[in-house]
């Protein structure tokens, strides 16, 4: 019977914070959907011969303005329902001081997680081409070319802080009282389920343990900036710049940029083994929240919208 106020309890404390990601990403869906009606709309209307699949398919894949209108209701939202002390003393407040040797060490686990995302696609391609399946839908998805302004907006700036905000800001700080393993771990699980799509889901959840990392040692402010990096020079800029060089410069230039970061990363690493070791021995996870976590009716329903999301995204 304790067992269960217990659980119960731990339920009521963590709920809001699985209903506001489940809010929000129910939001973002029908905003995008609306948006791509409209501007399909006005492409069959405005463009000769478009066609009604090709108008769909181009308005949900290159117009981000749903999404960034989307973020700025949800940061209206937050806004009203936490009020503006909350950016200041809880997204804010100031934790240890980040170093430059700091910075590359979180940077180059972040350049090292591309790497990952790679072989865990070969992986899932492999094993799910016994059922005559492939992950090439959902690695495209994944890996789209920003082609314009919105798609620029969004993913290069507007989604890095407005995904730290609600998942490092309200979500990580919201577990905290359970612990700061459990935070961490818990809204990178969260990220992770929220991004709906079979290849990057595993690589999110790797790149939220990052970050929130960087958020709960640091500072949310720290964990944006890695999360723009992320996006815009990992994702983005760095594949351009080795798009425009001859095939052979472009192999050796990879080569070369995975040894000095793979090279970097052992040496931080193992400079930093003492303070890591300390680290990890600190607390032991906290199972039980997690058990109360996701047994929570809006966790339950998030993460059986973005199984079958990623389910969909191999079809």
């Amino acid at each position: 019977m304790e067992e269960k106020k217990t659980m119960k309890a731990m339920r009521r404390q963590l709920a809001p914070m699985s209903r506001a990601l489940l809010t929000y990403y129910l939001l973002m869906n029908f905003m995008v959907i609306l948006v791509a009606v409209i501007d399909a709309s006005i492409r069959i209307v405005t463009i000769p011969g478009m066609k009604v699949e090709q108008a769909v398919y181009e308005s949900l894949t290159t117009n981000y303005w749903g999404y960034l209108l989307t973020i700025g209701i949800g940061v209206l939202i937050l806004l009203k329902w936490k009020g503006a002390s909350f950016f200041r003393e809880e997204i804010w407040q100031p934790g240890r001081a980040m170093t430059g040797a700091s910075f590359l060490f979180l940077f180059t686990w972040l350049f090292h997680t591309q790497l990952f995302s790679v072989i865990m696609d070969q992986v899932m391609n492999w094993i799910l081409g016994y059922w005559g399946l492939s992950t090439a839908g959902a690695m495209e998805a994944a890996t789209a070319r920003i082609e314009n302004t919105s798609m620029f907006l969004y993913v290069c700036i507007a989604a890095p802080i407005a995904e730290e905000l609600l998942f490092r800001g309200l979500i990580l700080r919201g577990f905290m009282p359970f612990g700061k393993k459990f935070a961490i771990f818990a809204s990178a699980a969260l990220f992770g389920l929220y991004h709906g799509n079979l290849v990057q889901t595993p690589f999110a959840f790797i790149v939220g343990l990052i970050l929130g990392f960087t958020a709960a040692e640091y500072n949310v402010g720290w964990a944006i900036v890695l999360h723009v990096c992320n996006n815009m020079i990992l994702g983005d800029t760095l594949v351009r710049l080795l798009n425009m060089l001859p095939q052979m410069a472009f192999l050796l230039l990879e080569q070369v940029l995975m040894v000095v970061l793979l090279v970097a990363l052992v040496v931080l690493t193992w400079q930093k083994r003492r303070g890591i070791k300390t680290w990890l021995a600190q607390e032991r996870l906290n199972g039980r929240a997690f058990g109360a976590l996701f047994s929570c009716p809006s966790a339950i329903i998030l993460v059986l919208i973005t199984l079958i999301s990623m389910c969909l995204s191999v079809l």
